[in-house]
């Protein structure tokens, strides 16, 4: 098994959260990012309601890097609602404003009033996926569209399974789906916008060695399975901790499904610093062969050819998916991160 041993200091920057309930972002040591407001902090503990899905994360201030100040999204949003209006224009860029800041139901919503006042509206209509067809408006086949395409031919689209072997509670279970989550962002963007989390089911009751994402027993406040060690993978997933980082997950995935080897020297230091593979926790990229140091391959060199080779021994991925991944990747920036789905199963 490879095993992932990062450094995070303990020390809490108090003195940096002092005075922030109303943040907008807290951004973690791993490269998470949360974006809504904090509505507590203290030398333990930060509660931050996310923008995206109105979630509540407990997050532990030793993992945060920064908190800073920003404005409320939600009170901004119920001032441009209220000015909107009956002006189908007004509507249209209220969901570009909710779309950029991420409000993506607030979004859809406004597209839709946009065409319940001008039926016409062809920025509104192409959002939500229309096309006109002699003189009607159609959805789009979706396997036809540059996205579907690129989705299905150059994406890595993750599918897991993510077990634990005691009883657990829903909110519990809730909780590490939203690390998915995370996870699936911060992948996105190590990968150049070629790898993410498409769905998880979150079980609880499993056998051990069950599952993708193997959560270790007693480890709901931890972000480590033991001492030292944040997460391990093997050759059918990986073992991980109920309170999972972004960094752990990328950097075990890349093990299990790239067979990706880590960056480190025999005394388990950073061999190659700019690495996510290495030990290093401020690395912030996976190498390239500008970057790389010491043997070998880069990981962007083996991540590019080993992508189209995982087949069912590591991963079932669906019929007519193929994981042409390239560097650079020349699609970068021209589609959105889809969310992932969450399915709970408390048994």
């Amino acid at each position: 098994m490879k095993t992932f041993v990062a450094t995070i200091a303990a020390a809490v920057l108090a003195t940096a959260l002092a005075g922030t309930l109303a943040a907008d972002e807290v951004r973690l040591r791993d490269g998470t990012v949360y974006r809504g407001k904090v509505l507590s902090a203290d030398s333990q503990t930060v509660v931050i309601r996310v923008y995206e899905d109105l979630s509540e994360q407990r997050i532990p201030t030793a993992l945060v890097q920064r908190a800073q100040r920003g404005p409320d999204l939600f009170e901004q949003y119920e001032r441009k609602l209220a000015a909107a209006g009956d002006k189908a224009n007004s509507w249209y860029e209220l969901a570009g404003w909710c779309r950029r800041g991420g409000l993506i139901e607030y979004a859809r919503q406004a597209y839709e009033k946009t065409i319940e006042l001008d039926p016409e509206h062809r920025g509104a209509r192409s959002a939500l996926g229309y096309v006109k067809v002699k003189d009607e408006w159609v959805i789009k086949e979706p396997s036809q569209t540059p996205e579907a395409r690129y989705f299905k031919t150059q994406v890595i689209a993750l599918d897991l399974w993510a077990t634990y072997p005691g009883d657990a509670t829903r909110d519990q279970l809730a909780a590490f789906g939203n690390r998915v989550r995370e996870a699936s962002k911060y992948s996105w963007r190590m990968s150049q916008e070629q790898l993410y989390v498409r769905s998880v089911v979150v079980e609880d009751k499993c056998s051990p060695g069950q599952g993708h994402l193997m959560i270790a027993e007693g480890t709901w406040n931890s972000y480590r399975i033991r001492q030292g060690v944040y997460g391990e993978a093997g050759s059918t997933g990986v073992h991980i901790a109920g309170q999972m980082l972004a960094y752990t997950f990328f950097h075990e995935s890349m093990h299990w499904l790239m067979g990706i080897p880590d960056e480190y020297d025999p005394q388990g230091m950073p061999a190659c610093p700019p690495c996510v593979m290495s030990a290093n926790p401020s690395a912030d990229a996976l190498c390239d062969p500008a970057s790389h140091v010491g043997q070998g391959a880069s990981c962007w060199e083996r991540l590019v050819a080993n992508a189209p080779k995982v087949g069912d021994g590591r991963y079932r991925r669906k019929d007519g998916e193929l994981w042409q991944v390239k560097y650079p990747n020349p699609n970068a920036g021209k589609f959105e991160l889809p969310e992932t789905e969450v399915k709970i199963r408390d048994k």
